[in-house]
């Protein structure tokens, strides 16, 4: 199920490519372009969230990463809390943040439940 719903990400033009990690870093599942290496975008996002999660940890007010969008010169890097995970889509510079970011926010929540269920309990969730 969970990389089903990577795959459908993919289907967006958008989208490059789509990951589940670990809050500390560990790749659970990825769907990527062939013109990404998986080694190298969990190493940059584990990177990304260790600092970010650093910077909230030492007094900045705030407790938790709930949703990052880095915009960079040649596409976007979208990070959605899943709980103990989180969800990292590579996308292009024409990532529409009014209607792409919000289908990737609905993965998101579908991943959330599949992360959250026990082994052998059914998700409620329909196929794509």
């Amino acid at each position: 199920m969970m990389q089903q719903l990577l795959e459908s990400l993919l289907e967006m033009p958008s989208v490059e490519g789509s990951m589940v990690m670990t809050d500390d870093g560990i790749l659970v599942r990825s769907a990527l372009a062939e013109n990404l290496d998986e080694e190298s975008v969990a190493a940059l996002s584990s990177g990304i969230l260790t600092t970010i999660g650093r910077f909230l940890e030492t007094g900045s007010g705030m407790t938790r990463i709930e949703e990052v969008v880095l915009s960079a010169s040649e596409g976007k890097l979208v990070f959605v809390d899943l709980g103990r995970s989180f969800l990292v889509a590579v996308t292009r510079p024409n990532l529409r943040l009014s209607t792409d970011l919000v289908e990737i926010r609905s993965v998101a929540g579908k991943l959330r439940k599949v992360c959250e269920m026990k082994p052998g309990e059914k998700t409620g969730i329909p196929s794509r």
